[in-house]
């Protein structure tokens, strides 16, 4: 468990990346999904999921979302969504 702990969740190999992409492939064929739901306190995978109806638009979000090339063919837009101005800092932690 401690291992489970010390997991680097930054990381690409954090990620189920054939997982998204299967999911992803049903949503695009209009086709319900399941997707897992992941407990902290655990480390691991709960038995419940959580069901995913299609719609006109797929929203494939976070730091890795655009990481794996196998799900980045499969996208068709990549809006792009900056900080708000003054809402980050720079190097010198001065306001941007």
């Amino acid at each position: 468990m401690s291992k489970a702990k010390d997991y680097n969740f930054d990381h690409p190999d954090a990620l189920d990346f054939d997982l998204c992409y299967e999911v992803i492939k049903q949503l695009l064929t209009r086709q319900k999904t399941q997707i897992p739901i992941y407990s902290f306190k655990t480390h691991s995978r709960e038995e419940e999921t959580i069901e995913v109806l299609p719609g006109d638009m797929i929203l494939f979000e976070g730091i890795l979302a655009l990481h794996d090339p196998v799900n980045f063919s499969l996208l068709k837009f990549f809006p792009y969504f900056g900080p708000i101005e003054n809402s980050c800092f720079d190097e010198s932690q001065n306001f941007c």
